[in-house]
Parts: C-alpha cells; structure tokens; sequence
C-alpha cells in the first residue's frame, strides 16, 4: 500500500524506509482512507432520502424522521494490545513489504496456464 502510494518498488521502499517511519506512514494513509470514506456524495444523500421515505411510510410519527439517520459515519476500530504490539514489530513490518522474517522474499502462488 505504502510503495504504491509513494509510486516506488517494494524493495526500494524496504531500503529508504526505517519500520517506526514505515508505520507512522501507515498510520496516517489509514486516515486518509477514513477521512475519503466519510465524504459525502449527493448520491449518498439521494439513497439516505429513500430510506427515509420508506421508514416515514412504517412510523408513527413520520416528522421525527430524518435524512442524517440514515448517512453512515465511519470511525476507526479500537484496536487490542497485542494486535498495537504486532504493528509496532519488525515482523510486521517485514510481512507488509513481502519479506519473511529472514530476509527473503515471499514465494507467489503460481497461476495455472491454460
């Protein structure tokens, strides 16, 4: 994700990049994809008036309903100790860039040919 972002190759990113920066990178693409994800659109808009006309048709009091019930909002998971402990590892770092922890490069499953 990361060597994509920065339009690099893998192994050019492994050499440039430190694991406490490669994280710190991670960190902040993931919310980037959040603040992306809650941008609205006016078909998101569109498709939250339809769910509210047809909540309005199965309620008693259809003036209580509104459009902003119906606009998800997204917000990042909570995250365990030990899954915060697995991020911050070298292990981590170096499965993310297709590394295994020795150093090699990680095997591709082969595509069949027809």
């Amino acid at each position: 994700m990361l060597a994509s972002h920065l339009h690099i190759p893998i192994q050019e990113l492994q050499k440039k990049t430190t694991s406490s920066e490669y994280t710190e990178w991670m960190a902040f693409l993931r919310k980037m994809e959040l603040e992306k994800a809650n941008q609205f659109n006016p078909l998101h808009f569109y498709l939250a008036q339809i769910a509210a006309e047809i909540k309005k048709g199965r309620v008693k009091n259809p003036g209580n309903v509104s459009i902003k019930e119906f606009l998800l909002k997204f917000k990042e998971a909570k995250k365990s100790e030990t899954e915060t402990k697995e991020k911050d590892s070298k292990q981590f770092w170096l499965s993310s860039v297709g590394l295994l922890s020795n150093g090699k490069m990680r095997k591709l499953s082969k595509k069949r040919k027809r």
